[in-house]
């Protein structure tokens, strides 16, 4: 399901109309209307996408008031986003290279309580 984004987007709108069949919704549905509905949620989103990005924007205002201005870059909602799809479909890591990126968490974890965080390279 997760690789199809059209049946995830389907299970999502069904969530968000209530509605517990979702294959007699998508086939009773025209494609036009599907894609209304998924341009609609590209201006608006909804349902759990709709409130992580609540939760991040919070978090990236709550780091930024806390960070040093002058040895740190402003946070943005982005850096707080979480992406499951992808996480669920990458590759097997090694023991190594999980344990890599989980020091990386940790450090997010700790810039951002702490509020030092390493400027970014000019021009990323």
């Amino acid at each position: 399901m997760a690789r199809d984004g059209n049946l995830r987007f389907l299970f999502r709108l069904g969530k968000e109309l209530g509605v517990w069949d979702v294959p007699a919704m998508a086939n009773a549905m025209p494609g036009l209307t599907l894609r209304a509905w998924q341009a609609y949620a590209e201006v608006e989103p909804f349902g759990e996408e709709r409130a992580d990005l609540r939760i991040a924007q919070l978090t990236a205002l709550i780091a930024n008031v806390h960070r040093d201005p002058k040895r740190t870059t402003a946070y943005k909602a982005k850096d707080f986003l979480f992406d499951f799809v992808a996480a669920r479909t990458r590759r097997k890591r090694t023991p190594k290279q999980v344990w890599a990126a989980l020091k990386g968490r940790v450090m997010m974890l700790k810039e951002a309580a702490t509020g030092r965080r390493k400027a970014a390279p000019k021009g990323k």
